[in-house]
């Protein structure tokens, strides 16, 4: 993890993402790869076929790898992909924010809740599914994502390495 990023703050998220989170399975929604055929306008036949890719039953087995080849793919989620997904990338942003990976997977979970105006009623579609309790976690992971990512000034007590 980085520096600058105070430590127990990011445990404690970390902590918070898998006790809201841990027992999510994804059922029938939409996997990473079934996404990615989605995105690509693939056939029925083809989506369909694209799960078999994606045989992990936990979303704490996701691998890196997997994770940052498929990081575009939240978009294309319905809300039990959503709901599956989200806190992957979560703690992939977490751990891996100023490791200077620039993977689009640090930003992915920021972008899939942007309730701009035309995006806000897909945007609630996918928080259809997730609890009272997975709402506020989502919630606190954005405003510290928001507090990470601020413009630093000088003598703002943020260290700049």
């Amino acid at each position: 993890m980085p520096h600058d990023v105070p430590q127990p703050e990011v445990r404690q998220l970390l902590a918070e993402i898998e006790a809201a989170f841990g027992d999510v399975r994804l059922g029938d929604g939409i996997s990473l790869h079934q996404a990615r055929a989605l995105d690509d306008y693939e056939t029925d036949e083809v989506v369909a076929a694209a799960r078999a890719l994606d045989a992990v039953a936990r979303w704490q087995d996701i691998t890196d790898d997997k994770l940052d080849r498929l990081n575009d793919t939240l978009a294309f989620m319905d809300a039990a992909g959503f709901r599956y997904h989200l806190p992957r990338f979560m703690t992939w942003s977490l751990t891996h924010a100023g490791t200077g990976t620039g993977s689009f997977a640090i930003d992915a979970p920021v972008y899939a809740c942007d309730f701009r105006n035309n995006l806000k009623e897909y945007a609630m579609s996918r928080y259809a599914l997730l609890s009272p309790e997975q709402r506020r976690t989502v919630a606190r992971f954005l405003r510290f994502a928001a507090a990470r990512n601020r413009p630093r000034r000088v003598g703002d007590g943020r260290s700049d390495a």
